[in-house]
């Protein structure tokens, strides 16, 4: 009978292939990634936030708008990292470690602030996980309207403890973070719509407000506007873009944002001239928050029997 002689060559690729095998035989949704983040458990288990870690930072933003007072709901998933079914419940609670904020601010040179109990809150932190299931859902209620909009914040939320699994050491905590603005705020709105094209003649009647204005990102605000003469506030708005290298202000730039011209079409507006930021001064400083800057934005429609309105729209921080 003829021997079979396998060189070390043959044996690395017999052994790389059982691995290969011994893989497959895991769960496959948790091999192709459907649930679980933590792999290669050699048959522990781990719970970890879906999602989670410093690497998904930008995942877990959340925009608010603060001129809201709806209540923004955040589904957190909590995942069981192993490869086979569990034979037992696990229970888990979550919390609010702000500890991480600190560190994080350290590292990165940001200043994000705590967001006070007032401001949010988790809706069922202790939950259990049933045998043989793999994730489960835990709400965050936000609070739109408690927030300051000049202010970014983060709400490391972390799986404090878990019976019977171990947590994950870098996917244990969620950071939702809020980007505030520094030109976000309360502004000064003065609106002025004349009956013809060129602003020439006499613009409406129109009472200063008091708006917000409201952090889109860390470098671009929504002006919000009326020129639907519907001010309850609008929904949509002129988006106010810029660059602040060490703090200072430069290439500004304004544009209708979706929900803007979302609004025009029902009501039978066409954009003729769309918004150019025609005057702006940035006065005060970061510690005063900037106030006394003012923004002045010039725009023009045609309306739904074809006349032509132009705009402007004045903003002073307060």
């Amino acid at each position: 009978m003829k021997k079979i002689f396998i060189n070390k060559t043959g044996w690395a690729l017999i052994l790389l292939l059982c691995a290969t095998f011994t893989s497959c035989l895991k769960d496959k949704g948790y091999d192709e990634g459907e649930y679980g983040a933590v792999r290669g458990t050699e048959g522990g288990k781990y719970v970890s936030l879906r999602t989670a870690g410093l690497s998904n930072f930008s995942k877990s933003s959340l925009i608010i708008n603060s001129t809201k007072t709806d209540t923004i709901r955040y589904d957190i998933f909590i995942d069981v990292d192993y490869e086979t079914a569990t034979n037992s419940p696990i229970t888990f609670t979550l919390g609010v470690d702000n500890s991480k904020i600190a560190p994080y601010n350290a590292s990165a040179g940001t200043n994000f602030q705590a967001a006070s109990p007032t401001m949010f809150k988790i809706l069922t932190p202790t939950v259990t996980i049933p045998a043989s299931e793999r994730s489960a859902k835990v709400t965050v209620e936000v609070y739109q309207n408690k927030f300051d909009p000049a202010t970014s914040y983060i709400i490391p939320i972390t799986i404090l403890s878990a019976d019977g699994a171990s947590l994950s050491s870098n996917l244990s905590t969620k950071y939702v973070n809020i980007i505030g603005n520094p030109l976000a705020g309360s502004y000064t709105y003065f609106y002025r719509r004349f009956q013809s094209a060129d602003t020439s003649g006499t613009p409406l009647a129109f009472t200063p407000k008091t708006v917000t204005v409201a952090p889109v990102t860390a470098t671009t605000v929504l002006l919000p506007q009326d020129y639907l003469q519907t001010f309850v506030p609008p929904s949509g708005g002129i988006n106010l873009s810029f660059t602040n290298p060490g703090g200072v202000f430069s290439n500004l730039s304004v544009a209708f944002d979706a929900a803007a011209l979302k609004e025009l079409a029902p009501a039978g507006f066409t954009v003729a001239s769309p918004p150019v930021l025609i005057a702006f001064s940035i006065m005060g400083t970061a510690a005063n928050g900037y106030a006394g800057t003012t923004f002045r934005v010039y725009y023009s429609v045609v309306n739904s029997t074809g006349g032509t309105r132009s705009f402007v729209d004045s903003y002073v921080k307060q």
